[in-house]
């Protein structure tokens, strides 16, 4: 990434931390036209979920955190903390045997390649069922 892209990466998780969405979503958006890297897509559609998620648009949130998991496919320790957003987002919208499918994959993904939290995380989205 260019240092102007980096700048407006970090602005971006800043805005998404301030509640700033529709900003920190324009980030994301010019971010994925100028940026090809898989690993940066992955990055950024994870941050467009969380927006999502956080003013109610759930599905779509699921499908942001879906698509940012499969393009972190080479990944396997960040992939775990998308699957675990995405199950995260399938329990808000009551889907529950999906939820408990995803986490189980993110514990699975998280415990196998050292990325805790994402375990964590998954085994707080089962304990919700």
């Amino acid at each position: 990434m260019s240092p102007e892209q980096e700048a407006r990466r970090t602005a971006m998780w800043t805005r998404i931390s301030r509640g700033e969405l529709n900003a920190a979503a324009t980030d994301a958006r010019l971010l994925l036209e100028s940026t090809p890297d898989p690993r940066v897509h992955a990055e950024l559609h994870a941050a467009l979920g969380l927006v999502l998620q956080r003013v109610g648009r759930i599905a779509e949130s699921r499908d942001a955190f879906a698509l940012a998991a499969a393009l972190a496919a080479e990944q396997p320790g960040e992939q775990a903390s998308y699957v675990a957003d995405e199950a995260g987002s399938r329990f808000l919208l009551g889907d529950l045997a999906g939820a408990a499918q995803a986490a189980d994959r993110a514990r699975g993904l998280g415990e196998q390649h050292g990325n805790r939290f994402a375990a964590c995380e998954a085994l707080s989205s089962l304990d919700r069922r």
